[in-house]
């Protein structure tokens, strides 16, 4: 979800308070002794009996300024916030508040495919591979198929 704000402390400290009343609300759905444990004991689908950790809930805050010089696609989005649930889950509150820029090297591994285009093949015709990536980005961003809100939008 995209949230936009000016102070992200304070969206910090709500999404500390969601999580935490998230974990009092499901204890409801355990005995003391699972609440003690962490943890229940139940069936698994092909009737193993299994152990099941509770139910909880692990926050990404992940800032993306406006004025940022480089486009992200959703897709490296999607995959730095995979990587980052895992830091929230070992978070004490299970809330994990990064910035973009923390997060670079992550991206700059992360080379698109370099596509020809139009019978051009873009890393003989530049050197820098940001030019590059940026081509190709913005050539996936044009070709890409519109979703069904956009459709609308363009009736």
């Amino acid at each position: 979800m995209g949230i936009r704000r000016e102070n992200s402390q304070s969206l910090y400290k709500e999404m500390v308070e969601l999580a935490d009343k998230f974990r009092k609300d499901v204890e409801s759905f355990y005995d003391e002794e699972a609440i003690k444990s962490g943890f229940t004991l139940s069936s698994d689908r092909e009737g193993n009996i299994k152990r099941f950790n509770l139910l909880s809930v692990s926050i990404v805050i992940l800032e993306i300024p406006a004025n940022r010089q480089r486009i992200y696609l959703t897709e490296e989005i999607s995959k730095c916030l995979a990587t980052l649930k895992g830091k929230a889950k070992r978070c004490s509150n299970h809330v994990y508040h990064t910035n973009i820029y923390e997060l670079e090297d992550l991206f700059s591994h992360q080379l698109l495919p370099i596509q020809p285009i139009n019978g051009f093949n873009g890393v003989d015709m530049l050197n820098s591979v940001d030019k590059v990536k940026n081509i190709v980005q913005l050539k996936r961003y044009l070709t890409a198929p519109l979703t069904p809100l956009q459709k609308i939008c363009l009736r």
